[in-house]
């Protein structure tokens, strides 16, 4: 059979790994086309999600556990595409929080394989408020969505060699990669909308929102939070990289909120506005104690009289500590 890797991100993900994990498995059962393995990349969690994952490992072999320390999508990515990832025809990204429905996994990758110019493939949403407006969208104009897609082995190969690596820090990376996907990883050039397909049979499902959870509510808060952030972070990363290419993206998105005063932040009205207001206020917070990082320590110079010059030294600082660690930003 064709090895299948699924890449499965968790953050804080106790109440939901579990039913993801199966969920896949059980995605690839009554074929024999293909055999997953999941590399469940748990990180940064303080929650019992690495403890579930690791029951799991050890009652099935295809389930794997890869622990990592800081609690970012966009990292966690990154470690997966440069460290984790074996060759394969292609490769399913999921998001902890949601499953997949009874053969989404094999179809996913049918129907990539079936398009030679297409790099990437993406499954559509089934139920929900809003689950048949999305899925009209995603057929007519197919886009990466972070909660489950594939990536072809090609596509892998070319972060690879050309070293390309996601901001940490950025929220969205699933629109980020649909939009290096689409350009060949050359954010000047034409975009190319057959590089990107979508999988009609393949659907992922959300938990139903308890609104009277006050676990849901945090949830849904931070979340839209989140999409404020993630709005900003592009009207920051966007013009940086249509100057200056795959090099006007930055090592961590922090690095990019050091104009933010001078920047004519776009007002947004409705719901959303309240929710802007907050995700400046959290960005220019992480500015700020990034800017604290650099303090001045004294150096002797070689004169007769010592004499104390105050030289600034970046200090190392717990990245993870900047970074909103709520994923639910990458769902719908």
């Amino acid at each position: 059979m064709t090895p299948a890797p699924v890449a499965i991100f968790a953050h804080n993900e106790e109440r939901n790994i579990r039913a993801t994990i199966e969920s896949v498995l059980s995605s690839f059962l009554d074929q024999a086309e293909f055999e997953p393995v999941l590399y469940v990349l748990v990180n940064g969690s303080t929650d019992g999600t690495v403890s579930i994952v690791r029951e799991l490992a050890a009652r099935n072999a295809s389930v794997r556990l890869v622990e990592i320390a800081l609690g970012d999508k966009s990292g966690a990515w990154n470690h997966y595409v440069t460290e984790v990832a074996p060759r394969a025809n292609a490769h399913i990204f999921m998001d902890g929080d949601v499953t997949m429905s009874r053969g989404a996994g094999p179809e996913l990758l049918r129907v990539l394989g079936r398009a030679p110019e297409a790099l990437a493939c993406v499954a559509l949403p089934a139920g929900g408020r809003h689950s048949e407006k999305y899925r009209r969208e995603i057929i007519s104009r197919p886009t990466v969505w972070g909660n489950l897609y594939a990536l072809k082995d090609a596509a892998i190969q070319l972060f690879r060699d050309k070293g390309v690596r996601l901001p940490v820090g950025h929220i969205g990376e699933d629109g980020l990669v649909g939009f290096l996907v689409a350009k060949d990883l050359d954010p000047r050039a034409a975009q190319r909308p057959e590089r990107t397909v979508a999988a009609e049979r393949a659907n992922f499902i959300y938990p139903p929102m308890r609104w009277f959870s006050p676990h849901d509510i945090r949830k849904y808060f931070f979340r839209r939070i989140n999409y404020s952030v993630r709005f900003y972070q592009f009207q920051f990363l966007g013009p940086r990289m249509r100057s200056a290419g795959i090099a006007g993206m930055p090592r961590h998105i922090v690095d990019l909120y050091g104009d933010m005063d001078t920047y004519k932040r776009p007002i947004r009205g409705g719901f959303n506005l309240i929710f802007d207001l907050f995700a400046w206020r959290r960005m220019k917070r992480a500015r700020d104690r990034f800017r604290s990082a650099v303090v001045p320590v004294p150096i002797r110079v070689p004169v007769p009289v010592p004499i104390l010059v105050p030289i600034p030294v970046r200090v190392p600082v717990r990245v993870d500590s900047l970074v909103q660690k709520d994923h639910s930003a990458y769902q719908v």
